[in-house]
């Protein structure tokens, strides 16, 4: 069944948009009909694509309006791809909910998760969708639950998904053929080598590449830019540039900013043993003025986005600076990010000497430890914690191995045109790192790079490096136009943890995602799923009562050791040190210790998020136990699903888990239970709502045989889930009623406060108040008890506004003011800006005006924080509307208490 993301209609479309509109969209429109008709002033670099290649922008077009569900959009390297997607938001329809994944290098699946949520909770708070029945710190079941129960059609643009170059996109693929079955949703996906067989390469997917430039083409674009030559001069600049939008637009950037003739510069690259990209790359280089370099140098060896509030905060660039390097296109912006375009990067590592480089690889890895404590929503860099990690050890591991010697040689002068570094004699003193303390960890961090003043003179660089008059001449007027900007103490302090992974909370230590941002009101909620991590005890390996006993190092003390470490949540150090028991094959007690050991190897790359490496050890552990230990066998094969299913490799782990109850080990009810309830979990979040219930029914008889309260209270809430999505209430119903009542000790029952929630939930669609109060005070106390203030701010403001409509004001006051306080237990700026709304609304009708205008503007400071025109606008009537009331004296007088001027 067809489902349009656009109208029919083009011109009802943009007459509802913009007042725009006259064409068809079923038909493939013209260019100039498309430009005559956008609701934008198209950047005049986008225009020169479109123009270039609209045939392939028609085909996304086409995409969007047709059956298929997924597009990929290759091209090379500068053709223009980004420019094409960053045009969708201003042709679909106003109803599609947009996502937009930047990948990089070191981008993982739990990155697209974390963008993804901050997407759907920005869509929330904009009442664009409605918060679905989940509140769960599992990153998977949330976004499972976002894009299960909306009913908005979406469009998700992945950009830059590189299988070959990056392993680690390897599971967004997943993802993405994971998304594209469900019939609401079609993908996007920009790539320069994805293999066709990566996605479906069907009747369901779209395929396109942006064409070179022809001849005809070549001329065009350079006599657009008032760039003149010859018959010949043409010939020669268009077969050395192959065509290439990249190479033809790093040639005209160069000819523009020097002011020289097309010949000028072929000539200039005749004389020259280079490609013309390395000869185009080597003069845009060139032209940019050394005190820049500090910038680039930093963006080159960080291995994801990085918005200019940050570059700009923590003294790594001045605005001005960054302007320049995007117009001379060595930065791209996506979003908030920046980030340096590839086909630079290399170079600007070729100037960087080995101080520097060690200097940048320290300071990056004592940045990423610093945000590893914080939330979402305080971190400057906004990753994931998995990545963080990831990218805290990578770059240790490459301080480390870079060399510094007391003599720096000169840089690899290959391929360019200009100075590499004679910066390299102050250097050394130029990088500076302060120390200084850090927060209530009292532990030091350097701080953000100080300032690498130039010391090179022009007229040597030129004699040395070959730079024209022209170069010389362009580079003395941005030298005075450009303000020095140095480097000073950053404006942030950055905590660092006491070590790499500190004890979090009990949610980080089963390896559940905690990268997950709250939203601003709460709906039916789903809990976190607790792994499966079956403890492993170390093999009794006898050994002789020796007076050196005590000192001496066996297998049993290394294993003992390593489970310390464990505890700990030190897993990297854990890690070494079973590495070190599997090096032990003399010891006694080896072969049954063997196992084990990959068995915990595996827990503890699993919770590091080091998915590759814990498949590897658990299917090692799998055979080894294979022959002798079938139970065992099948909780490495049951880890190794779980892994495959946070991943979407569904295929993969309803394969495993089928394996696992063919296997013939029934004794475990329990264990089969779990198993079976994964597999509902799958089916239910693929949309095959009868084959789940299939599955919660057998799960929930096998853990009733098995009398396991805790794996009934599980299967009864998410059976009730899948029921409630499916809009079955009356079973949905019973299902979360059973999950209360089987018990009341959250130790057993963590289902409690959520299944609670979504019976009051029931209870108020069907006009119950007081049943549904009652519900809520259940979920309340359980919150209270384990200090979930998330949970706590969700119920009181529910029971705030039930009696605001039964009119108890009394109790909705002091409900309101308790809803305030756990917004403030939080520590969300939208949480207590939204409680100090209510608590305003509250006063308001009930005629406390001063109170309600000191609420109002409370609630105006902490969405300032955050700015959304359309909340700022919301809480301004609000403020004028007390003020109506109040008079300007009174309400003059009161506003100054708080510094504002709303008058």
């Amino acid at each position: 069944m067809a489902y349009n993301f656009l109208n029919d209609n083009l011109g009802t479309f943009f007459a509802n948009a913009s007042g725009m509109g006259g064409f068809m969209f079923s038909r493939t429109p013209d260019y100039e009909t498309l430009t005559a008709e956008f609701p934008m002033s198209v950047p005049p670099k986008t225009e020169e694509i479109l123009e270039h290649d609209f045939e392939t922008f028609s085909k996304i077009l086409s995409f969007l309006n047709g059956n298929l569900s997924t597009f990929i959009l290759h091209g090379f390297m500068g053709s223009g791809k980004s420019a094409m997607i960053n045009l969708l938001p201003e042709v679909i329809h106003p109803s599609v909910l947009y996502f937009r994944v930047n990948c990089f290098e070191s981008t993982n699946l739990d990155d697209v998760l974390l963008s993804l949520h901050t997407d759907f909770v920005k869509y929330h708070n904009e009442k664009k969708i409605v918060l679905p029945k989940v509140d769960s710190n599992n990153f998977t079941e949330r976004i499972n639950a976002y894009i299960r129960s909306g009913n908005s059609p979406m469009l998700f643009v992945f950009d830059s998904v590189d299988s070959e170059k990056c392993p680690l996109h390897a599971e967004i693929i997943n993802f993405i053929k994971h998304i594209s079955q469900i019939e609401k949703i079609k993908v996007i996906v920009t790539s320069r080598n994805l293999a066709a067989n990566d996605l479906p390469n069907d009747s369901s997917t779209n395929f396109a590449v942006i064409k070179l430039c022809g001849k005809e083409e070549f001329v065009k674009l350079l006599e657009n830019h008032d760039i003149k030559a010859n018959d010949e001069t043409y010939e020669d600049a268009f077969v050395a540039s192959k065509g290439h939008y990249l190479y033809i637009s790093l040639m005209i950037n160069v000819i523009s900013l020097l002011q020289i003739s097309l010949s000028r510069l072929y000539n200039d690259y005749s004389k020259k043993n280079w490609t013309i990209f390395e000869f185009l790359v080597s003069k845009v280089l060139t032209l940019i003025p050394e005190k820049f370099f500090k910038s680039l140098w930093f963006l080159s060896l960080i291995r994801t986005g990085v918005s200019e509030d940050f570059m700009i905060t923590q003294k790594l660039a001045a605005h001005d600076e960054l302007a320049y390097l995007e117009e001379r296109m060595l930065l791209c912006r996506e979003g908030s990010n920046l980030y340096l375009k590839d086909y630079v990067k290399k170079a600007v590592l070729e100037t960087m000497d080995a101080k520097t480089k060690k200097d940048i690889h320290i300071y990056l890895h004592e940045l990423y430890e610093s945000q590893l404590p914080k939330k979402p929503s305080e971190r400057d860099l906004i990753i994931s914690r998995s990545t963080m990690r990831r990218e805290s050890a990578y770059h240790k591991e490459e301080a480390d191995n870079t060399v510094v010697t007391v003599t720096q040689p000169q840089a690899n002068k290959t391929n360019l045109d200009y100075g590499y570094l004679s910066y390299s004699n102050s250097i050394n003193k130029d990088w500076n790192f302060s120390e200084s303390s850090i927060s209530s960890r009292q532990r030091t961090i350097k701080p953000a790079p100080r300032g690498m003043e130039t010391r090179i003179n022009n007229n040597l660089r030129a004699r040395q490096f070959e730079l024209s008059n022209e170069e010389m001449n362009f580079l003395n007027q941005i030298n005075m136009k450009v303000p020095h900007a140095e480097f000073v103490k950053p404006v942030k302090n950055l905590a660092v943890p006491q070590n790499n992974f500190p004890m979090q909370s009990k949610i980080e230590s089963n390896s559940v995602n905690p990268d997950v941002q709250p939203t601003m009101s709460g709906g039916r909620r789903v809990e976190q799923q607790q792994p499966i991590h079956e403890p492993e005890t170390v093999p009794h390996i006898q050994t002789q009562n020796t007076p050196t006993q005590e000192k001496q190092e066996t297998l049993a003390t290394v294993m003992q050791e390593a489970s310390l470490a464990e505890q700990e949540f030190n897993y990297e150090k854990a890690l070494a040190i079973y590495g070190k028991a599997y090096s032990m094959t003399e010891e006694a007690g080896y072969t049954d210790a063997k196992p084990i050991i990959m068995m915990q190897t595996a827990y503890c790359h699993r919770r590091m998020q080091n998915n590759e490496a814990a498949l590897r050890e658990f299917e090692t552990a799998y055979k080894l136990y294979s022959s002798d230990n079938p139970q065992k066998a099948n909780t490495a094969l049951f880890n190794m699903a779980e892994i495959y299913t946070e991943t979407y490799n569904h295929t993969q782990a309803k394969a495993m888990y089928e394996k696992i109850l063919l296997s013939g080990q029934t004794s475990d009810l329990a264990f089969n239970a779990r198993v079976l309830l994964n597999l509902a979990e799958i089916e239910n979040n693929n949309t095959n709502f009868d084959k789940a219930s299939e599955y919660y029914n057998k799960a929930l008889s096998e853990a009733t045989q098995a009398e396991d309260n805790s794996l009934i209270c599980e299967c009864c809430f998410k059976y009730g889930l899948a029921c409630d999505d499916d809009g079955d209430i009356e079973m949905a119903f019973k299902l979360y009623l059973r999950c209360v009542q089987t018990s009341d000790d959250y130790e057993i029952n963590p289902y409690i406060s959520s299944a609670s929630s979504n019976i009051a939930e029931i209870y108020e669609e069907q006009n119950q108040p007081d049943k549904a109060s009652k519900y809520y005070e259940i979920a309340v106390n359980a919150d209270e008890k384990q200090e979930n203030w998330e949970g706590v701010y969700f119920a009181y403001s529910k029971l705030a506004t039930l009696n605001i409509q039964q009119k108890l004001t009394e109790k909705a006051a002091e409900y309101s003011l308790k809803a305030l306080n756990a917004a403030q237990q939080l520590n969300d700026d939208r949480y207590i800006a939204s409680a100090y709304i209510q608590t305003g609304d509250l006063s308001y009708q009930t005629n406390q005006n001063e109170d309600a205008l000191k609420s109002y503007l409370s609630a105006k400071e902490y969405l300032m924080k955050q700015p959304n025109p359309d909340n700022i606008r919301k809480i301004d009537v609000r403020i004028d509307n007390v003020k109506s009331r109040l008079g300007s004296v009174l309400f003059n007088q009161i506003t100054a208490q708080f510094g504002t001027n709303n008058g």
